[in-house]
């Protein structure tokens, strides 16, 4: 008769739960080891960069309202188009961001469009 270890009794799946328990010990302990220097520093960085991306959709709500497009659409006319804001990483300034350069041939105004006023609110 032999005597086992003290998981003798148990599967296979209740084994490994105990390696995976220790291990998620070993890594909150990990975790709260962990110091970051000027945290403070850091944690104002990331707000003023959330703030500029903030600032940027407000700034391209404005200018790509078509109160203020629409009498610059003018067949001929050569326009760079960026990337959506939301695409992008927060970080990555506009002069950075790769462009796609085109010629406006024609346009028409979608007669049911949304007319927005001079403060940005939509009326029917």
């Amino acid at each position: 008769m032999s005597i086992g270890g003290p998981l003798e009794g148990f599967s296979l799946k209740d084994r490994l739960f105990y390696v995976i328990q220790g291990r998620v010990k070993e890594l909150e302990e990990e975790l709260a080891s962990i110091s970051i220097d000027e945290e403070d520093l850091v944690r104002d960085y990331l707000t003023l960069l959330q703030q500029l991306q903030d600032l940027r959709s407000e700034i391209s709500s404005i200018a790509y309202a078509p109160r203020y497009c629409l009498p610059f659409l003018q067949p001929g006319r050569l326009v760079r188009i960026f990337p959506s804001v939301k695409d992008r990483d927060i970080a990555v300034p506009y002069s950075t961001a790769p462009a796609i350069w085109g010629v406006i041939i024609n346009f028409e105004k979608t007669p049911g469009a949304v007319q927005e006023s001079f403060d940005g609110n939509s009326s029917p």
